[in-house]
C-alpha cells in the first residue's frame, strides 16, 4: 500500500481538545462569548457556566470562523473573522428577543448554539436586517468636531423642529427669554446671552461680502458632506445645518486669527 498523503498523516500534530492546546486568543474569545450569552440569552434562558464543555464549544466556533476566511486568503481575499464580535452580540440579542422563542419559551443551550453558531448568527442578522457600523472615517470624525462645535447642531435641529430658519428661531428664542420670568434670574441671563451670542455671529456671517460668504458656505458644504455622507439639499433642515456649520467655522477662524495676532472676522 502506498504511503498516506500528508493530509491524513496521523503523525502530524493536531489541535487537540486538551485545554493545554488552547491558545490565548481562543480562551479570550470563549470567555467573552460566555459573558455575552449571559448578558443576552442568559437573561431569558439558561445561563452559561464556565465549564470545559462550554469553553471548548466556543473555541470550536472560533476556530471554524477563522478557517473559512483562511480559504479566502489563499484566493487573494482578506483574512478576518467570519463574523465580527459586534455582529455576534447583535445576533445573540436578536436570538434572545426572537418573538417565536419568547412565545414558546424555548432557546438552545449555549453548547448547542455554538455547534450551529455560524448558521444561527447569519439567520438572526438577516432576520433583523443588521447593518454593520461603518468603518472609522477620519474625514467624518474631523467634520463631527466642527458640526458639534458648541452644540450648534442641536440649535439647528431645534430651529427645524419649529419650522423656522435659524436666524428667525434665534430671534424668537431671544424674545422668549426676555419675556420669561424664571425662578433663577442668573440662569435666564445665561440662556439669553448664549442665544444672543449665536445670533450675533450668524448676522455677522450674513453681512460678509458676497465672495467671502460664498467661500464660507463652500467650506460648510464640504464639512456637511463629510459628516452626513452626501451634499446638502435645499430643505430647511440642511439649510439650518449649513448655517450652524458656518458659525462653527467662523468661530474657528476667529480663534486662529487671535492666535496669530489678528482679529476675529
Amino acid at each position: 500500500m502506498s504511503a498516506q498523503p500528508a493530509l491524513f498523516n496521523d503523525r502530524i500534530p493536531r489541535r487537540s481538545k486538551s485545554a493545554a492546546c488552547w491558545a490565548a486568543d481562543e480562551n479570550q474569545f470563549a470567555v467573552w462569548l460566555m459573558q455575552q450569552w449571559n448578558e443576552t440569552v442568559g437573561r431569558v434562558a439558561q445561563k452559561c457556566y464556565d465549564k470545559r464543555r462550554n469553553r471548548f464549544a466556543a473555541i470550536g466556533l472560533y476556530r471554524r470562523m477563522w478557517q473559512q476566511p483562511a480559504v479566502r486568503e489563499k484566493m487573494g481575499g482578506q483574512v478576518r473573522q467570519l463574523f465580527s464580535n459586534e455582529e455576534i452580540r447583535a445576533a445573540l440579542q436578536a436570538y434572545a428577543a426572537c418573538e417565536h422563542n419568547v412565545t414558546i419559551k424555548s432557546w438552545k443551550c449555549f453548547h448547542d448554539w455554538c455547534d450551529m453558531g455560524e448558521e444561527l448568527i447569519d439567520k438572526h442578522l438577516t432576520r433583523i436586517g443588521y447593518e454593520p457600523a461603518p468603518p472609522p472615517d477620519p474625514k467624518r470624525d474631523a467634520a463631527a468636531k466642527i458640526v458639534e462645535h458648541r452644540r450648534l447642531h442641536v440649535v439647528a435641529a431645534s430651529a427645524t423642529a419649529m419650522k423656522l430658519n435659524l436666524d428667525k428661531y434665534l430671534d424668537a428664542e431671544s424674545a422668549k427669554c426676555l419675556r420669561a420670568r424664571m425662578t433663577d434670574e442668573a440662569e435666564r441671563q445665561r440662556v439669553l446671552a448664549a442665544v444672543h451670542d449665536i445670533s450675533v455671529r450668524l448676522h455677522r456671517i450674513v453681512s460678509l461680502p458676497l465672495d467671502a460668504k460664498q467661500r464660507l458656505w463652500d467650506r460648510a458644504a464640504v464639512i456637511f458632506s463629510d459628516y452626513h455622507g452626501g451634499p446638502p439639499r435645499k430643505c430647511l433642515a440642511d439649510k439650518n445645518a449649513m448655517r450652524a456649520i458656518g458659525i462653527a467655522l467662523s468661530d474657528l477662524d476667529g480663534c486662529r486669527s487671535i492666535t496669530k495676532g489678528g482679529v476675529s472676522p
